[in-house]
């Protein structure tokens, strides 16, 4: 009897120690639980930053891209004002030349300032 009442013994001390083991083991997976809602809501805060992050560099991104199209077309306006100019003062050179080649009895006058 008393070899039956050890085993008893042995068996609750080992079912004692199994409980506490099963205990341990539930509050570290409760930590385990915690600390992965913890950085999955980090997760989702960092995601949602990066979002934000994004909309704003595809905002700029938008704002640089229509002043480089504006840029772009001002530089083309000044050049074309600039040929546009040099060919004028090519033209007028060309003329003031053919105009003081006109001999006077051509019957064209000369072209003169008008008076002031």
């Amino acid at each position: 009897r008393s070899s039956a009442e050890e085993q008893l013994q042995v068996g609750r001390a080992n079912l004692i120690d199994e409980e506490r083991r099963a205990t341990e083991t539930h509050k570290a997976l409760l930590r385990t639980d915690t600390e992965a809602t913890r950085v999955r809501m980090d997760l989702e805060r960092t995601i949602e930053d990066l979002v934000s992050w994004q909309q704003r560099c595809e905002t700029l991104n938008g704002l640089l891209q229509s002043e480089r199209q504006e840029n772009d077309t001002q530089r083309k306006a000044q050049r074309q004002a600039t040929d546009d100019y040099l060919m004028l003062q090519t033209q007028l050179k060309d003329f003031k030349m053919w105009a003081s080649s006109v001999p006077a009895s051509s019957g064209l006058e000369r072209l003169e300032a008008p008076p002031s």
